[in-house]
């Protein structure tokens, strides 16, 4: 049986998608002044995992039981809703006006949007901050500013006596790839070196097999980033020539 709370709901959600689509009352979402970094971006769209959201303009709210925040595709539940750099196709708003029950939607319409959340009006803001950070990254400059950011970590991991060691947290989601790939499901497979590279950014071994399976996925771009930080970590790896070859490569394939 409904109960008058959740009528109550229902009839908030349809006044606020009637203003979206009819009264143009939805805001736009610039980005914060103060940057936001990849990894950052990246861990603040998995928190979402475990909540209800609409997908793909449904009105009712889904669970989000799976998140997987790839390098260029938004993957929801095991399906791509959206590359980033469609963001400014497809627009990023905000509606609500309160601290409570903001209302994030991406390409906003009746039914919810592409993806949309409820949230605080904060929360709706770094939601958006995220998707702008991911979709700024997936741009030439964007690679070649991770790449001089990555500089500090190859340096560092360089210079030191003695590397660090692959721990137990490498392991899992090392295992949990090649689980992923044995299934031949590589965007699982790139989330999980993902994850384990956003904690252990030193591990060379790791940008390189998720440089390899993102050249098969045909992201040329993050494939030839991953690469480079691979070989900046190991310059003189007994691989060091056919590394930078790929790179060659897939710098070609991804004009």
């Amino acid at each position: 049986m409904r109960t008058r709370f959740a009528d109550s709901k229902v009839l908030v959600f349809g006044v606020i998608l009637l203003c979206m689509c009819l009264s143009g009352c939805a805001t736009e979402i610039t980005k914060a002044s103060a940057p936001m970094s990849v990894t950052t971006a990246r861990a603040i769209l998995r928190s979402l995992q475990g909540r209800n959201a609409h997908i793909r303009h449904s009105s009712d709210l889904m669970p989000l039981e799976s998140i997987n925040v790839g390098r260029s595709y938004f993957i929801v539940n095991g399906e791509r809703l959206f590359q980033y750099r469609e963001l400014d196709t497809l627009g990023i708003g905000v509606t609500g006006g309160g601290n409570e029950n903001c209302f994030f939607a991406i390409d906003q319409g009746f039914g919810g949007g592409r993806f949309a959340v409820w949230d605080r009006s904060y929360g709706c803001q770094l939601i958006a901050d995220a998707f702008l950070t991911l979709k700024d990254a997936d741009t030439p400059a964007g690679v070649e500013r991770q790449l001089a950011a990555f500089d500090l970590v190859a340096d560092r991991y360089r210079a030191a006596d003695v590397k660090p060691e692959v721990n137990e947290s490498i392991r899992r989601y090392e295992i949990q790839a090649e689980d992923a790939i044995n299934r031949k499901d590589f965007d699982a497979a790139v989330d999980a070196y993902t994850r384990a590279l956003d904690a252990n950014p030193w591990w060379p071994q790791g940008h390189y097999n998720v440089a390899l399976i993102l050249g098969e996925l045909q992201d040329y771009r993050n494939a030839a980033y991953e690469m480079s930080c691979y070989l900046k970590l190991v310059p003189e790896a007994p691989n060091a020539r056919a590394a930078q070859d790929k790179i060659y490569a897939w710098q070609g394939q991804s004009r």
